[in-house]
């Protein structure tokens, strides 16, 4: 009668013990004996599953891998492009806490859930006034998140009797064309503020007398 034993092996589970005939024997389980018997413990290696999470993802393609692995056996990262607005991906954070990139390679000895990695992509204020609210009107107007190294489209209006100058800004922040009325804030990577510099228009009078003493006025707007 095969005895209660609870042998263990990292990777593998028990699958009773070999017998005479090369048969499999399970704990209770008889035979006959007709010599000396040796039984060698059964060792079945166990398979693992490896799952990609987005990890919050809001779009992109997370891989899926249906693979059966065998105990100690090589996984290769799989190709993915997961995004998340207003990050990074950086990669996989895998067994042991490593991070791992697309074809690079780990041992199993587990399930694994590899989770993707994001860094979040630093964002700036941009103030986008005018020097005087009665002159004009700017699009976008106040506050403005900006993610790093993104353009800022800037557009500036002249109310009636007024007329745009051009962009001043804090911070040494760059417009594409600081004297366009539309324009751009060029690379983002600082807070600061962009101010559209309005002014009034300017006249020229012109008052001529006849022969006769009529009188006519003619005017032009300065350029």
């Amino acid at each position: 009668t095969i005895k209660k034993g609870e042998p263990t092996k990292e990777g593998h589970t028990f699958g009773g013990w070999s017998g005479p005939e090369g048969k499999t024997y399970e704990e209770k389980e008889t035979f006959y004996i007709s010599g000396n018997v040796t039984l060698y413990a059964v060792w079945i290696i166990n398979t693992y599953t490896v799952t990609y999470d987005g990890n919050d993802n809001t779009r992109g393609k997370v891989p899926d891998d249906d693979t059966e692995y065998p105990y100690g056996s090589k996984v290769t990262i799989k190709k993915g492009e997961p995004t998340k607005e207003g990050h990074t991906f950086e990669g996989w954070s895998g067994p042991e806490g490593k991070t791992y990139k697309e074809k690079e390679t780990f041992y199993i000895s587990d399930d694994v859930t590899l989770y993707a990695i994001w860094e979040k992509i630093p964002t700036y204020s941009v103030t986008v006034t005018s020097n005087d609210n009665d002159y004009g009107k700017t699009k976008p107007s106040g506050e403005q998140t900006v993610t790093e190294g993104d353009n800022l489209p800037i557009e500036a209006e002249a109310y009636k009797g007024h007329k745009f100058v051009e962009w001043e800004t804090s911070n040494k922040l760059k417009v594409k064309k600081s004297s366009s009325a539309g324009t751009e804030v060029e690379n983002v990577t600082k807070n600061g503020t962009v101010t559209a510099i309005f002014e009034k228009l300017k006249y020229t009078l012109e008052v001529a007398i006849s022969g006769s003493g009529e009188v006519s006025v003619s005017s032009d707007e300065e350029k």
